[in-house]
């Protein structure tokens, strides 16, 4: 190239198109670089270092800012020095400014943000905030088709913006997460859409059998509850109550959904009904059991039905009972599983009006519930008649008695050879008169499984002494 000092080149084009003036200057010795001036204003001013290298991105640059590259090839005509242009050469590209677009967003970490929101880096071009002209305000960026000016401008390529919270899934208010930048007289292009955080959750839900609430912990939930679905074993849960928005929501339950042994399992979602992203699965056999009821046993022994929650007594692999139960510290494998709320077990003898202690222990001990069941209690319902001064056989009639060690008094006169005959009917022979009382005689049953009195089971009757019987009151 020769050693030129000062060259310069100017011509003048597009005088009557656009108002546009282009100025071209070469310095090579000293100053060595290549200026570009629009308007007479210098508005628009790229300095590019004239050397083997680069100096043939001058024509993508002038292309890419808003010219055409012209038919005529400038990296030759520069370095020789015989730079010649005409106006046909150089075509207006854009009226002003092209249209912003954006290339990428990019998240604080991984491809998705978090539901709390957060701030995104949106990478692009043509973000100016200026016209060619001047004019300010013009760029503009809406999220949820909503303007937003707090936003940080970096650079014509690159623009940070604080997203507010917002929800993932698959639902239909998607269409709201979406980030659109536009300039002032432009066509707006619709360019990306925020991705948020599919819901994820804890493997444990806590149940309150008290009053039915069950509470799902985990992350980017949303902050809406409406938008959250929860299905317990394919009912939809209803009442979603947000605890704490993203991390928590609760909701009432029915048990009556999970007493079937088909169902092990609870889904929840997030952003509309038909969501695919299931959150949470989890299998009923880890719920905790819990005794609600417990039928009255018999004296002598015998069925008994516990009614509770969560009674399954497998694990997941099938290999072990997932629970022990006991009866008066007892353990009993011979319990019947009906179903996962209804149990029957063999209860052995117990005391009448005594307590007889059900356990359930889950095999790591973390939980157990106690419920005390107690013994049917000894009544007496009627009493055969008994002559005062012959004596004779008496029957008792009643409900849950008990043949060990079985005695009967009749006031303090104790009968003879008792005779347990079932559990509603016992019998005993009196061979003495039974002192008459006019108050009444108290009657006693014991049996090893406690005792019973009741006071004036046989009455006296003085106004009949010719029929003297001492008889049911």
């Amino acid at each position: 190239m020769k050693n030129i000092s000062l060259l310069v080149f100017f011509f003048l084009f597009l005088q009557n198109v656009y108002g546009i003036r282009f100025f071209i200057s070469y310095f090579y010795n000293g100053l060595d670089y290549f200026q570009i001036s629009l308007n007479d204003t210098s508005i628009k001013t790229a300095s590019l270092k004239l050397n083997d290298q680069d100096i043939t991105s001058l024509c993508s640059y002038l292309s890419s800012e808003m010219y055409h590259c012209p038919n005529i090839p400038i990296a030759d005509y520069i370095k020789s020095g015989e730079f010649q242009a005409t106006y046909e050469d150089w075509t207006y590209k854009s009226n002003y400014y092209f249209s912003p677009q954006i290339s990428q967003v990019v998240y604080p970490s991984g491809n998705r943000l978090p539901t709390t929101g957060g701030v995104v880096t949106i990478n692009g071009r043509y973000f100016d905030k200026t016209t060619f002209k001047g004019t300010s305000n013009n760029l503009q960026l809406f999220y949820r088709a909503v303007e937003i000016t707090d936003y940080t401008w970096v650079d014509r390529t690159q623009i940070v913006l604080n997203v507010p919270p917002g929800t993932g899934g698959a639902g239909s208010t998607n269409f709201n997460n979406i980030i659109r930048v536009s300039s002032y007289n432009t066509n707006s292009v619709l360019t990306a859409m925020i991705s948020y955080q599919y819901p994820a959750t804890e493997k444990n839900i806590e149940f309150d059998d008290q009053t039915n609430m069950m509470t799902i912990s985990g992350s980017d939930f949303g902050n809406q509850p409406n938008l959250v679905t929860v299905y317990a074993c394919g009912h939809p849960i209803n009442n979603i109550q947000m605890i704490t928005p993203h991390t928590k929501v609760s909701a009432f339950y029915n048990p009556v959904v999970f007493n079937n042994l088909s169902c092990n399992k609870v889904f929840l979602g997030v952003d509309g009904l038909n969501s695919t992203y299931l959150a949470g699965e989890y299998s009923i056999l880890s719920m905790k059991p819990r005794i609600i009821s417990i039928s009255t046993p018999p004296v002598q022994g015998g069925i008994v039905e516990i009614i509770g929650n969560y009674l399954s007594n497998q694990l997941v692999n099938d290999i072990d009972r997932q629970w022990r139960i006991y009866i008066n510290g007892v353990e009993y494998t011979t319990c019947t599983l009906i179903d996962t709320w209804r149990l029957l077990c063999n209860a052995p003898a117990g005391t009448f009006n005594s307590i007889l202690p059900v356990r359930l222990r889950v095999v790591n001990d973390v939980y157990s519930d106690v419920f005390n069941a107690v013994y049917a209690e000894q009544t007496i319902s009627s009493i055969s008649k008994l002559h005062y001064t012959q004596g004779g056989t008496i029957t008792i009639s009643g409900s849950n008695f008990f043949a060990g060690s079985l005695s009967i008094t009749v006031g303090e006169t104790p009968c003879i050879s008792p005779k347990y005959i079932d559990t509603n009917t016992v019998s005993c022979y009196f061979s003495a008169t039974v002192p008459p009382n006019p108050n009444g005689l108290t009657v006693s049953i014991y049996s090893i499984n406690g005792q019973i009195n009741v006071p004036g089971a046989f009455q006296y009757f003085p106004a009949f002494p010719q029929n003297k019987y001492l008889k049911n009151n």
